[in-house]
């Protein structure tokens, strides 16, 4: 049963670094850090789909989603625990 339950997820990418940081805690768990190594050409636009029709591509989920911020300014990007 997740009902109530709630998720936080930090998602950082740095071009410089060459990578991607994601910080989940779900629940009363321990916080889980993943990594991805990554390399882009420079990025012209940003696309963020969380379910739905698009395509068929993504299933739904039943939820709500809140606080959601995007930002690009310096500082934002989060690699060490310390930070988050």
């Amino acid at each position: 049963n997740l009902d109530g339950v709630w998720t936080y997820i930090y998602y950082s990418y740095s071009v410089e670094k060459k990578k991607a940081v994601a910080y989940i805690k779900f629940g009363e768990d321990d916080v889980k850090k993943v990594e991805h190594p990554v390399t882009h050409p420079t990025t012209k636009y940003v696309r963020f789909t969380v379910g739905g029709t698009d395509n068929q591509r993504y299933p739904g989920f039943n939820g709500l989603l809140s606080g959601i911020y995007f930002s690009a300014k310096p500082g934002v990007f989060i690699d060490n625990d310390e930070d988050f």
